[in-house]
């Protein structure tokens, strides 16, 4: 009897660790492999900063944290150490992207592969995924390294998801989803990361000419319009971003965005509208807003009630520049949206005519037909009326 006993409590013990899975010690195992890999990875991350020290400190003292100079330097810094790197916004070409496309096109095939890909931010540290796929499944680690106040990298985990969706396109652009509860209004779930190089010409056309205005608070390159016919197309939009391209800093307002209405004398608003378009004084008086008898222009910012942009808006990016025989120039623009994973929202066309001085006029834009153009709104500037209702109460 007792040997039957201890036989059914053998046999119990047996299947409780069958159906239990028989693996606490192997799992605090796996657990503990985790934790030892994420320490590891920064520590890696803090290393690689340390390679590039010289470069933050100088550019600290030296203000210029932000500038696309000290970013080359830390992505090439990086890049020298056999990672790819980018920038943030996508401005500067990847380092050792080769690595990343073979990555992408394994990732795309379904088979096993794996990366880690560095998006450096402006305050001179980075973003790193850390990818991993297998069947089509995107694995993402995400850390970040920062600079304390002591002037030493710290890294810390931000967090680790299965991408909802990702693809890699054509073009060379992966993007990443990361699922978003219904609702939420923090940070995007999206990243979009330029992978394959783009010509350098094109790149700066598109920070010339393009970045500057962009999509968001104004509609000029998101309408028709040309030199002969204005269509729908809002001049006083322009003004503060043309304005800003002009002098090399912003207008200076004195009160809080939107809230106040300023005198532009004429004088000042048709030289900053003029030097990009060639628009005639008399079609630039018969806005709304333009005081003939005193000689200004009535204009009021864009406050909280038509802001007219987000910081998911597309950017736009030169991907062909075609110089015409008139001395004009074509330049051919895809609108890269990361909030809808497409890096050709919608396609437009931008004719523009380089003068001696180094400024330029904009001629025309057309959006080229297609049925699946994904345009950003715009959003109209306040009336007179709502202007007074919401501010003048």
């Amino acid at each position: 009897m007792k040997l039957k006993r201890r036989s059914i409590v053998f046999l119990s013990i047996i299947l409780l660790c069958f159906f239990t899975g028989c693996a606490p010690a192997e799992k605090d195992d796996m657990e503990g492999a985790e934790v030892e890999k994420d320490s590891n990875v920064l520590k890696e991350s803090e290393r690689l900063a340390e390679k590039y020290r010289e470069v933050y400190e100088e550019a600290e003292q030296m203000e210029t944290l932000g500038t696309e100079e000290t970013q080359k330097n830390i992505i090439a810094a990086l890049g020298a150490e056999g990672y790819c790197a980018v920038d943030s916004e996508n401005q500067i070409n990847m380092t050792n992207e080769k690595s990343a496309e073979q990555f992408c096109e394994k990732a795309a095939k379904g088979e096993k592969a794996e990366i880690s890909l560095f998006i450096v931010a402006d305050n001179g540290g980075f973003v790193r995924y850390d990818l991993s796929c297998e069947e089509g499944k995107m694995e993402v680690d995400r850390s970040n390294l920062t600079w304390n106040e002591e002037g030493n990298p710290c890294a810390e985990q931000v967090d680790s998801y299965t991408a909802k969706e990702w693809k890699y396109t054509e073009k060379g652009y992966l993007f990443l989803e990361l699922e978003r509860p219904a609702g939420f209004d923090g940070p995007s779930g999206h990243t979009a990361i330029r992978i394959k190089p783009l010509d350098e010409n094109l790149r700066q056309w598109t920070k010339k000419c393009l970045i500057p205005v962009g999509y968001a608070g104004n509609n000029l390159f998101i309408t028709d319009w040309s030199s002969e016919d204005w269509g729908q197309l809002c001049l006083y939009d322009l003004f503060e971003p043309f304005y800003k391209m002009k002098n090399g800093e912003e207008k200076i307002f004195d009160a809080k965005v939107g809230t106040k209405e300023y005198a532009i004398p004429e004088g000042e608003f048709e030289s900053v509208i003029q030097t990009f378009l060639p628009v005639d004084t008399q079609i630039l008086r018969m806005e709304e807003g333009y005081d003939t008898e005193n000689g200004y222009y009535k204009y009021r910012q864009r406050g909280q009630y038509d802001i007219g942009g987000n910081p998911d808006t597309p950017y736009p990016e030169v991907v062909e520049c075609i110089e015409n025989g008139d001395g004009t120039v074509t330049l051919t623009v895809d609108a890269v949206w990361k909030k809808k994973n497409t890096d050709r929202a919608f396609t437009h066309k931008v004719q523009i005519y380089p003068q001696a001085d180094g400024t330029f006029l904009y001629l025309s834009n057309q959006i080229e037909p297609s049925g699946e153009n994904q345009i950003p709104d715009y959003v109209p500037r306040l009336s007179d009326e709502e202007w007074e209702q919401y501010y003048q109460k």
